[in-house]
């Protein structure tokens, strides 16, 4: 047998390997209802969240290129007469093949699909930068900019709340960077809200040390864990584990605290 002969049995073994694979996922599309698929991404979200989340809009189950779940109109932690925390037109949960081929519905990632950024994520891409979506942690992403090496990100870019903002520039003065920003004075009553502030141009650029001067000091303590520190640990023997970064501009330095909380009285947890 020749090389030429073996290599042309290889790709036709592997075609059919390929082919099989497909009809597998085609007859597991049967196995995800939408209904099941729903309560699986309810039942993910509120045990990382603690929100109870609220899918109104319809569900379409997807195995190809990868198994997905789309729900449309998603608002999480609704309450009545009180705006929902979070809001997006659409969420994206990743299913993890290998159990869904066993039958079972498990979920590997969800992801909030906001169209606020949507000219923003377009415009980058269309120069052959590649682009990370966060659903959360705006602040962490702006620090995640400081280390490239470590992190991948060169460039943060988006919309959020304005004392985020502020959060981020103090980290950055901190650390070494440079952000620009400013408000997005949208409706009659932030512009008069900005006037009465003392606010006089409305479309004024703010660098960093407009946002954050002299000496300071960053400070931030994980809740739920996330890509800069480690959630709240409750551990078995009445525990709590916490971790911290500090940081201050006059050094430059950060600090990681790791603590071990055993004085539970100091915690307002109701």
């Amino acid at each position: 047998m020749t090389a030429a002969t073996g290599f042309k049995r290889l790709v036709i073994v592997a075609g059919v390997v390929i082919a099989a694979g497909a009809v597998v996922l085609s007859g597991a599309s049967f196995l995800v209802s939408p209904d099941g698929a729903r309560e699986a991404v309810k039942a993910q979200i509120r045990a990382v969240t603690g929100l109870d989340p609220v899918l109104r809009g319809p569900v379409d189950v997807s195995l190809f290129p990868s198994g997905t779940v789309s729900l449309g109109d998603v608002v999480l932690g609704e309450a009545d007469g009180q705006a929902p925390p979070l809001a997006a037109d659409r969420l994206i949960a990743q299913l993890r093949m290998v159990p869904l081929l066993m039958g079972r519905i498990e979920i590997a990632s969800i992801v909030l699909d906001r169209p606020r950024h949507a000219d923003i994520i377009q415009g980058v891409r269309s120069t052959g930068a590649a682009v990370r979506l966060i659903t959360d942690g705006d602040v962490a992403g702006v620090i995640h900019t400081a280390s490239p090496e470590e992190t991948g990100v060169d460039m943060y870019i988006g919309t959020g709340g304005a004392p985020e903002g502020v959060l981020a520039a103090a980290a950055l003065r901190c650390i070494g960077g440079q952000m620009q920003c400013r408000l997005i004075l949208d409706t009659d009553e932030k512009r008069e809200r900005a006037r009465k502030m003392g606010i006089a141009d409305p479309r004024m650029i703010y660098g960093i040390e407009d946002m954050v001067k002299g000496d300071c000091l960053f400070a931030a303590t994980g809740v739920t864990t996330g890509s800069l520190l480690s959630g709240v640990k409750f551990r078995k023997d009445n525990v709590y584990e916490t971790e911290t970064v500090v940081m201050r501009s006059v050094t430059g330095t950060v600090r990681y605290i790791k603590a071990e909380h055993r004085q539970l009285e100091k915690f307002h947890l109701d």
